[in-house]
């Protein structure tokens, strides 16, 4: 877990300074591609995506659908915190289809509040 909020951290931190944000970029992608735990590799994709790789996202939406309803919550706690007005659409319906078959509560939960958003208009952040 450490590694997943030292990794969001870092590209805050990057951002914030504003230096080198390429050298973050790499060492965040290097980190992913040798990362084993799914947890962990959401919170470096969200962290990759907070520094402008929004190619990032569709593995933030893939992690709806974890086994683990521990990485469930972490994918949309992290889409909520990233979203983009370009995304919104293909995020709702992903949400609708995994509401359809989530019997996890604490998932459940997470995903009503999202979407809840989503339709108030909210959650479109530039990921700060």
């Amino acid at each position: 877990m450490v590694h997943g909020y030292a990794a969001r951290s870092f590209a805050k931190s990057a951002l914030f300074c504003g230096d080198n944000l390429n050298e973050a970029v790499s060492f965040l992608e290097e980190s992913l591609r040798l990362e084993t735990d799914e947890w962990v590799a959401l919170l470096l994709s969200q962290a990759l995506y907070l520094l402008g790789r929004h190619g990032s996202y569709p593995r933030l939406l893939l992690g709806i659908d974890s086994g683990e309803y521990r990485n469930r919550c972490a994918a949309l706690h992290a889409i909520e915190a990233v979203l983009r007005p370009q995304e919104k659409e293909t995020t709702i319906a992903k949400i609708k289809e995994r509401r359809q078959v989530e019997d996890t509560e604490a998932v459940r939960c997470a995903l009503d509040v999202l979407l809840s958003h989503l339709k108030e208009g909210g959650a479109e952040t530039t990921a700060i």
